[in-house]
């Protein structure tokens, strides 16, 4: 039986926004997994990015996002991200990263 991947699209396009589910590790070695699936929506929609399986969030994860915004600002398009923890949401306020993108959280 063939592995489900990662990240999925969770609807093609809702109201003109793609929808994916964030792999629950966004670290350094596994980057690809949300940017195969996010680059090429990015590219022609806005997105929003589940964030609600992430457990592990680093440098390289938090340089993915940032990569991800300026390709969405690039071709006028939002990237937002939605279900973060409250973990995440507190890492990527460290970073200013919260005042880039709206991030909506879970409750605490």
């Amino acid at each position: 039986m063939a592995a489900q991947p990662a990240t999925r699209p969770l609807f093609a396009s809702y109201e003109g926004t793609a929808w994916i589910e964030c792999p629950s590790d966004l670290v350094r070695g596994k980057e690809q997994q949300l940017l195969s699936v996010a680059l090429p929506l990015i590219e022609q929609t806005d997105l929003t990015i589940d964030m609600s399986r992430v457990h592990s969030l680093d440098a390289a994860g938090i340089g993915t996002l940032v990569y991800l915004l300026q390709c969405a600002e690039r071709n006028q398009n939002q990237l937002l991200l939605v279900n973060a923890s409250p973990r995440v949401h507190e890492l990527l306020s460290i970073v200013h990263l919260d005042s880039l993108l709206f991030v909506q959280s879970l409750p605490a």
